[in-house]
């Protein structure tokens, strides 16, 4: 993936610049959870503030009762009693009775009409009190809870006390009160804190009791939404689990839980703020042109870097390749560029301008090899037919018809050479060798020579397989050849006898198998024949060249005779093994662009 100077520019410039972007986005993200943050502690901070109020209010009703308990009351002086505490509280007491042990009024402030009582805009019955006054009858202290089923939220408080009778004998009975929760002093105290802190809120005070849904605190708040399902549920597990403080948000709503008196808990929800929207949006905003100035930043250094550092070393790279096909070096490079790039470029010149020169030499000296090479093999070729004709000259002078043999037995061996030196080294240089040709063309010779066809009362039969044989062991397998095929066409077929001389040539796992046989009278039957010292060289030829090759040799003479040849073919050797080409590689190597 790095491999190319711009791909390597390129990661320096990301790895350089998104640290950057990176703290810049964290920062901005700090900034907007800082300022979303306030909701939630602005909800919290309200639900503290009216949990305060209500508390203070609740302790002073609280401690207000219990003083009546403390003072004794009876059934004559407690109408009296209230009247005065209604008076001293600035009638802040919607109901304030007497009850006996069975929840009847014995004495109450004004107001009780057809078993009903009248509070500012809303209007309770006085079973709503007295039946869960004496629910409570268990408890220490005075009890409060909120009234069901009112506009308003109204308190109701009952303490179980001892009282005296009209005949001033003590019996047992309830102090029962019932008043709103302060709803003007909870209001001023939430709205003063907002403005001496300059927030802006929306935030809803509600009240929760164990058995009913949130109601609001607040007359003023304006008309309850519905409570979603998954908020009510929240709800419910934290009174399930005792927990009466928690703060979560629902979305764009937040919501605060405060514990507040006996079993009823305040709970404040509200909405996101201008500020915290706006605050969103800034982030939103800010991320974006973080982004588009990194991609605007990366694009300008990526076309800059290209323009002054990765084209020119393209163009200089391109010029290298275009030397090596075409030897010629001719940067087009641009004015404004690096040092270093200069440098390259100066050293590069000097370098190719050298090895010019250097290859014309080599050319002029490869060239010169060529010429004497070729006139080398052109000389070995021409001397070897010399030598095969003045043997086959000389043998025709000779009387003697064993030493006239001997003589056509080495000139058939010297042709042999002379046709494997002319197909291996032809006059274009050194090939690889065809073996199936070179066969045919050296049995044909070797017919020829013993004035035989080979469609004719001696057929011969080819099989060759395109086997790469290296030189060192044409030579033996050339001879072997000769040898055999002469020995066959002299004695295998006497009296005019018919056959078929086989020359076979297999490759088979790894191996050749060479088989040179005929359907003759076979060596067994050729014994007989006074040409016993012939024959014996004949046999030490053939297996010194089996051992030159390698080859493991069977002779079988029964039926005809047969000579079977296995040996590992050997690696071939190019024609300039071990010597480069001027360019550095062998001549058989491709040249590859830089």
């Amino acid at each position: 993936m790095l491999d190319t100077v711009g791909s390597r520019v390129m990661a320096l410039i990301v790895s350089t610049t998104v640290p950057l972007a990176t703290i810049a986005g964290v920062l901005a993200w700090h900034s907007y959870l800082s300022t979303a943050d306030n909701s939630s502690g602005r909800t919290a901070a309200d639900v503290a503030r009216a949990h305060y109020d209500i508390i203070r209010d609740v302790d002073r009703t609280r401690s207000a009762l219990e003083t009546l308990s403390d003072m004794g009351l009876s059934t004559g002086t407690a109408g009296h009693v209230f009247s005065l505490v209604q008076s001293v509280s600035l009638r802040h007491y919607c109901f304030l009775a007497l009850l006996d042990a069975h929840g009847g009024v014995i004495a109450s402030l004004p107001g009780v009409i057809d078993n009903g009582v009248r509070c500012h805009n809303d209007y309770f019955t006085l079973d709503n009190v007295s039946h869960w006054a004496i629910q409570q009858s268990a408890a220490e202290g005075a009890r409060a809870d909120v009234l069901p089923n009112v506009k308003e939220p109204l308190v109701r408080f009952a303490l179980p006390i001892t009282y005296n009778n009209a005949k001033d004998f003590p019996e047992a009975g309830y102090l029962v009160a019932v008043k709103p929760l302060a709803p003007q002093r909870v209001t001023t105290s939430v709205q003063d804190a907002r403005i001496a802190a300059g927030e802006e809120s929306n935030s809803e005070l509600w009240l929760q009791t164990a058995n009913s849904p949130p109601s609001p605190l607040l007359v003023e708040a304006p008309t309850p939404r519905a409570w979603p399902e998954n908020v009510l549920r929240r709800l419910a597990q934290d009174r399930a689990h005792g927990i009466d403080t928690d703060h979560f948000n629902d979305g764009t709503i937040y919501y605060a839980l405060s514990p507040g008196f006996d079993n009823v808990r305040l709970l404040a929800r509200s909405e996101r703020s201008v500020a915290e929207t706006h605050a969103l949006h800034v982030f939103v905003a800010r991320v974006f042109l973080i982004a588009l100035l990194l991609i605007i930043e990366l694009l300008l250094v990526a076309v800059a870097a290209h323009s002054y550092l990765v084209e020119p070393l393209e163009r200089l790279a391109q010029s290298v390749a275009e030397w090596r096909r075409h030897g010629k070096f001719e940067p087009d490079l641009p004015r404004a560029l690096p040092l270093e790039i200069r440098h390259l470029e100066r050293a590069f010149r000097r370098a190719t301008t050298r090895l010019d020169r250097h290859e014309a030499r080599l050319r002029r000296a490869a060239r010169q090899q060529e010429v004497l090479i070729r006139e080398i093999h052109h000389r070995v070729k021409n001397n070897l037919q010399i030598v095969a004709s003045l043997l086959n000259l000389q043998g025709n002078r000779i009387k003697l018809p064993e030493a006239r043999e001997e003589f056509r037995l080495v000139r058939d061996r010297v042709r042999a050479l002379a046709t494997l030196h002319r197909h291996m080294y032809p006059e274009g240089g050194v090939a690889a060798l065809d073996i199936r040709a070179f066969l045919d063309e050296l049995c044909n010779q070797i017919f020829s020579a013993n004035d035989v066809s080979t469609i004719g009362r001696i057929s011969l039969s080819l099989t060759a397989d395109p086997v790469t044989i290296s030189p060192d062991q044409a030579v033996p397998i050339s001879l072997i050849v000769t040898e055999i095929v002469s020995n066959a066409l002299r004695y295998a077929f006497p009296n005019g006898r018919t056959g078929t001389i086989s020359v076979s040539l297999i490759a088979k796992e790894g191996r050749c198998i060479l088989t040179v046989a005929d359907d003759g009278i076979g060596m067994d039957s050729q014994k007989a024949i006074p040409t016993n010292k012939r024959e014996g060289i004949g046999i030490q030829l053939i297996r010194g060249f089996a051992s030159q090759l390698r080859a493991k040799l069977d002779i079988n003479g029964s039926m005809g005779t047969k000579f079977v040849f296995v040996f590992e073919p050997a690696a071939p050797r190019h024609s300039a093994e071990g010597v480069t080409s001027l360019t550095g590689m062998t001549p058989d190597e491709p040249e590859t662009n830089a």
